[in-house]
């Protein structure tokens, strides 16, 4: 179901350069349900909204996706604190699979 209605999502971008202006009317209309579209059809989606919506400020992240360089100015304060350390160590407690450690380490 997640994947239908990504690719659904995608075909909905597609509209918005178009260059038909009825097109990019159907987007614009499109894009304006998406949420409450995808709030009734996507359980994942509606637990993270509930969850920021009555947990919010406890909250810091409410994704578990994890890629190398998420956090670009975070890394980046890091690297201009921390300067040139070869005998640094880093350890991350948590459930990511490791990329913002080794985005850290280099």
């Amino acid at each position: 179901m997640r994947q239908r209605v990504h690719a659904l999502k995608e075909q909905v971008k597609e509209l918005r350069n178009s260059k038909d202006s009825k097109r990019r009317a159907v987007y614009l209309a499109l894009k304006g349900l998406w949420k409450p579209a995808q709030f009734v059809v996507d359980a994942r989606f509606r637990s993270l909204i509930v969850l920021k919506h009555t947990k919010g400020e406890a909250i810091h992240q409410v994704s578990n996706m994890t890629f190398l360089d998420r956090y670009p100015y975070v890394f980046a304060a890091c690297a201009r604190l921390l300067g040139e350390q070869p005998k640094l160590r880093i350890l991350s407690f948590g459930c990511s699979t490791g990329e913002e450690v080794t985005t850290l380490r280099r």
